[in-house]
């Protein structure tokens, strides 16, 4: 398998990750049965939402889901039999790449045969860097036996993230896809470059979006002008105001479906501008 990924790539985080839990939810520590229906109703909408953009946009085989081996089967099954990508997360619930055991992502692999393989590194340099990257070194080779791409997710100052892909690359960690916070200007083709450098000519960058609809717009903008960048992940933190907004009664689980679409097309019209309008709902099954 040759190293990389060029096609368009729109991601989802339907993983049940503790960002995701607490950023929408505000819920920390161990769910309450009443809070882990709002959390699997809200993974629901997500999801609806993110296969309706698709389906308006034409852009559904572009989608790459990203769901945890504990409680993400589910939609693995439904976005692998609608032709989505998938991706299955290798951290711990409640960490990133520094508490990850590779006994434990090697079991996630063959349990979630999805064709991308995903870890998150945290904020800094450090001890809790150097833990992560001896973790993933350990786990590259299940990984590539089973044909699995990697996406390797950096979050934190740029300076940090470019740093980082360079150890990572040392080290044998070959990313196929880095998605990568926010950057601007020379950063953007000097990530794109280190991405590519030493033959990796087929490697690519999402931007990962966040803040609000306006800072996310105008980074998914600046992403899509920028030779390397490929397509975007969302952060949580953007839909918090309609996963509140829902939760308050204010919204139908429909109009919460129909709002995560809405950020979605106009994100990805950034990357694969074209005229179009709302199609029908999707048919999915509501969880709340």
């Amino acid at each position: 398998m040759s190293l990389g990924y060029a096609a368009p790539l729109y991601a989802l985080s339907c993983d049940q990750r503790a960002p995701l839990i607490e950023t929408l939810l505000g819920v920390g520590g161990p769910l309450d049965r009443a809070s882990r229906a709002q959390l699997m109703a809200v993974k629901a909408a997500l999801y609806a939402g993110f296969r309706r953009a698709g389906a308006v946009t034409g852009t559904h085989r572009a989608g790459l889901v990203v769901v945890d081996p504990e409680w993400g089967l589910d939609i693995y099954r439904h976005a692998s039999a609608h032709g989505s990508l998938t991706a299955v997360t290798l951290d711990p619930i409640d960490g990133d790449a520094a508490e990850l055991e590779p006994a434990a992502a090697v079991r996630a692999l063959d349990e979630v045969p999805a064709p991308f393989a995903k870890v998150r590194f945290g904020v800094a340099l450090g001890p809790r860097f150097e833990r992560a990257l001896a973790q993933l070194s350990r786990l590259m080779p299940a990984v590539r036996a089973r044909a699995r791409r990697l996406a390797v997710e950096l979050r934190g100052d740029w300076r940090f993230a470019l740093h980082a892909m360079q150890r990572l690359q040392d080290a044998g960690v070959e990313a196929d896809v880095w998605i990568l916070d926010p950057l601007e200007g020379e950063a953007l083709a000097l990530a794109a470059a280190i991405a590519r450098r030493d033959g990796r000519d087929g490697v690519c960058c999402l931007v990962q979006l966040g803040g609000d609809d306006m800072s996310a717009r105008r980074d998914a903008q600046a992403a899509a002008r920028a030779p390397g960048f490929i397509g975007f992940g969302v952060d949580p933190a953007l839909m918090h105001g309609d996963v509140q907004a829902w939760r308050a009664g204010w919204v139908t689980w429909d109009g919460l479906v129909a709002h995560v679409a809405a950020r979605y097309c106009a994100l990805i019209d950034l990357f694969a501008p074209r005229d179009r309008f709302l199609a029908a709902p999707l048919t999915l099954q509501a969880h709340g």
